[in-house]
């Protein structure tokens, strides 16, 4: 199982650009790459993905530049553990990259969204509505978001309304 940090509201939010080099990609979108065999290698090695068995033409990979991305937020449309906390029609999850600059980062685009939403932390595949605590967000600063979620750990689900 796994954390998920989403963003939820009852307006359609902005979601972080994509870069090029954080776009979608297949196995044969690697082969592109210069170091396709050492990429293929490491999908077995590292993620226990074979690419035999896979297909080829789904794009399921993100090649990320360490110096670029921090975070992305995405429109989540599948029916998850989330839909079981919140009933607000738009939900987006947050993907974070760079745990060191995530909390700066995520402030300033949280700053620039014009509509309340809530911030969703939750462990996937676990509905815990007794242990939800929730938190009223006042300030969108590296300091709240970091009281907020931690540092990667998990105590109870919580959510952070503004």
């Amino acid at each position: 199982m796994s954390i998920g940090m989403y963003l939820a509201s009852d307006h359609k939010l902005t979601t972080t650009p994509q870069s090029a080099s954080s776009e979608l990609l297949s196995i044969n979108d690697l082969k592109k790459y210069e170091n396709y065999a050492t990429l293929i290698s490491n999908l077995k090695t590292n993620l226990g993905i074979d690419p035999q068995a896979s297909d080829p033409n789904e794009k399921l990979f993100v090649l990320l530049d360490d110096e670029e991305e921090v975070f992305s937020v995405m429109r989540d449309r599948d029916e998850g553990t989330i839909n079981q906390y919140t009933d607000k029609p738009f939900i987006y999850y947050v993907d974070i990259y760079n745990w060191e600059q995530f909390y700066h980062s995520f402030a300033n685009y949280l700053q620039s969204l014009e509509a309340p939403f809530e911030l969703w932390k939750v462990w996937e595949g676990t509905v815990e509505l007794q242990a939800l605590e929730t938190v009223q967000l006042d300030e969108l600063n590296e300091q709240a978001l970091e009281k907020l979620f931690g540092n990667n750990e998990y105590m109870n689900p919580v959510v952070g309304v503004h």
